[in-house]
């Protein structure tokens, strides 16, 4: 009794962990767009630092990246677009967090 028991517990975790890993597959190709997208807006931020940190900090170019950086900010900012995306990824990090999690424990229960 005690086997059969365990046998169909087994196959509950295994059809469980099959779902999981449907749900993280569906959701993971959004977040992968909206990282990347997330990750070309730091590289622009990127290129703002490393010129900044290249000139003399008493030289006009200071205030002009200083503006460059803060006009991009504000640009990314008030984008309603952007807002939304990043509030989605935001959201997607933590959904895919806890299907991986929910995923792993139904590894550990096989």
């Amino acid at each position: 009794v005690v086997s059969t028991q365990s046998t169909s517990s087994s196959g509950i975790n295994a059809e469980y962990g099959e779902k999981y890993a449907a749900e993280f597959e569906r959701y993971y190709e959004e977040y992968v767009k909206l990282k990347h997208k997330e990750k070309e807006i730091g590289e622009q931020f990127e290129v703002l630092k490393t010129n900044y940190d290249k000139v003399d900090k008493r030289s006009s170019e200071v205030k002009a990246i200083n503006r460059k950086a803060r006009n991009l900010f504000k640009q990314y900012t008030s984008s309603p677009t952007w807002c939304r995306e990043k509030e989605r990824l935001m959201k997607l990090e933590a959904k895919l967090a806890h299907i991986k999690l929910m995923f792993k424990q139904c590894e550990v229960a096989v």
